[in-house]
């Protein structure tokens, strides 16, 4: 509906079908959409191969974009142990408003911000977050049989990456800070969770008995549950 060379159908395609967006008022009036258009690319794209009529079509996208954002909240929030239900959700972005009710509704939220800058809030975020990036490396040890020779030979690698990292921008570096942190598991599970690390050099045992009672008790804050002759 841009009419900007897109040939298939879009959210915002979707957005106009269902009188969401007004087509002669689009940021303003300054960028008219293309109803004709919409209902063309919506029917073949989706209503001719799903069956569904022009609406039904439109609802289908909208109800499809609100189940991926909802997938991608809970992951960071049902996942790890937060439940939505106790926060409100902010709508940030050019369409903050479009569906943020009926994604607080899905995750049980009962309050929903649109605060008056929401359309500039990414742009805001981009500009004043922190820069920041991630590495990774490889080194499999247990805390019943620990390398510590290994195990201390890779934050020492690491460290070296990120510094090279903060030298690669030649931005001038007000604060810096550099994070370790491990995926650990018990034994016979199948998936890792990550666990910070008090120290980057590890040299007796009461820093591996530390490291394994902070997995304890994030494992149990996270499923509820934990073993502790497990190491």
């Amino acid at each position: 509906c841009y009419g900007r060379g897109g040939t298939s159908a879009t959210v915002t395609d979707a957005a106009l079908i269902l009188g969401y967006i007004d087509p002669g008022y689009f940021l303003g009036g300054s960028m008219p959409l293309d109803m004709v258009r919409a209902h063309e690319v919506m029917l073949r794209d989706v209503g001719a191969p799903l069956g569904l009529d022009l609406h039904q079509s439109a609802a289908a996208v909208i109800a499809v974009m609100t189940e991926n954002m909802v997938a991608a909240i809970e992951d960071v929030t049902v996942n790890q142990g937060i439940d939505p239900r106790d926060a409100l959700l902010v709508g940030g972005g050019g369409a903050a408003g479009l569906n943020a009710v009926k994604i607080a509704r899905r995750l049980g939220c009962t309050k929903v911000i649109i605060p008056d800058v929401g359309a500039a809030l990414s742009a805001a975020g981009g500009h004043l977050s922190d820069l920041g990036t991630e590495f990774a490396k490889l080194h499999v040890t247990s805390c019943s049989r620990f390398d510590y020779a290994g195990v201390n030979r890779t934050p020492a690698s690491l460290n070296d990456q990120c510094e090279q990292f903060v030298a690669d921008t030649g931005l001038p570096v007000f604060d810096q800070r550099i994070e370790f942190f491990v995926e650990a598991r018990y034994a016979e599970q199948i998936w890792e969770i990550e666990v910070p690390l008090s120290t980057s050099e590890f040299s007796a045992q009461n820093e591996i008995d530390a490291l394994a009672e902070e997995f304890h008790k994030i494992h149990r804050e996270l499923f509820a549950s934990m073993t502790e002759n497990q190491r």
